[in-house]
């Protein structure tokens, strides 16, 4: 044996872990790009509901009167997640019915990324301005709402709109790894816009959930995802260990497989979180309705 085998076995192990912490730092360097392409797909959605009261047998939206003869009407705010998909050349905010209410015509403002990262708030009266006939466009039974979003020319937004095929309800196993950004408690839209992920797992596939329309099946997560998160698109993740060894992926093209209508939280602790599949945001760009109104966009 060679005298200096003790130092080339320890070169050789060096070199191994060197080779090792490189394929590391790339594959951190790809997660990062990755999230950061997810984190310009999100936005967050200021939604204006007005109050209503009831006056005798009738409901009337409450106003404020001022001493100069203004009125104003008395709201609430409710912060919910919405996500950019592309469609035949148009951007769609979608996010939960919930997020929105029952109206078609519901107001609010959706908070976009400049290039700098920092806030922008667009309302949604824009794009009704730019293409007639422009609402919320809502699934019958699901929890999903679309609708057309479009910002003044001179302005450099720097979100990214996802393809619709992009949009896929595949049966991945169970535990598989799924991601999800958006902004709990209204937390990441402070004048610099800066989602908040959390990474699940895949706890059942399309389960009918008691309480819930039993024609739907939900996607349900090992966790609760908190208020505010309400319409949050769920990414598929890159798989890091491939028979133990770490796989560099620098082409992942990640999928959204659903979003978030709620969460079921029980006495005991118990918490998971209820997806609505992807397949039901397809449903409504299907629809007649859609279809018809999808013929002035362009």
């Amino acid at each position: 044996m060679p005298e200096n085998w003790p130092d080339l076995r320890t070169k050789m192990k060096f070199k191994t872990h060197f080779l090792g912490l490189c394929v590391l730092l790339i594959r951190l360097s790809t997660l990062g790009q990755d999230f950061e392409i997810l984190s310009r797909n999100v936005v967050g959605l200021e939604m204006i509901h007005a109050v209503m009261e009831k006056v005798g047998t009738n409901e009337v939206e409450v106003l404020y009167r001022f001493k100069d003869g203004r009125t104003a009407k008395k709201v609430n705010q409710g912060i919910g997640t919405g996500f950019f998909i592309q469609y035949k050349g148009a951007s769609y905010i979608i996010t939960a019915k919930h997020v929105v209410g029952d109206d078609p015509f519901a107001d609010g403002n959706v908070i976009v990324v400049n290039k700098d990262s920092s806030r922008l708030e667009l309302p949604l009266s824009f794009a009704r301005r730019a293409v007639p006939g422009t609402k919320w466009f809502f699934h019958p039974k699901a929890d999903v709402a679309l609708h057309l979003y479009r910002w003044p020319d001179e302005m450099h937004i720097a979100n990214v709109d996802f393809n619709y095929q992009l949009l896929r309800t595949n049966t991945l196993g169970l535990l598989s790894p799924v991601c999800s950004l958006g902004f709990p408690f209204g937390f990441g839209l402070g004048p610099k816009v800066s989602p908040i992920a959390t990474e699940c797992k895949i706890a059942s596939w399309l389960t009918h959930v008691p309480e819930q329309n039993p024609e739907l099946g939900f996607i349900l997560l090992d966790k609760a995802l908190a208020q505010g998160y309400s319409g949050a698109p769920i990414y598929t993740l890159p798989e890091p260990f491939k028979g133990g060894a770490l796989v560099v992926t620098p082409g992942f093209q990640p999928e959204i497989i659903g979003l978030l209508s709620g969460q079921q939280i029980d006495m005991g602790g118990g918490k998971v979180s209820l997806i609505v599949p992807a397949s039901y945001i397809l449903e409504i760009f299907q629809s007649p309705e859609f279809i018809e109104f999808e013929k002035g966009v362009h």
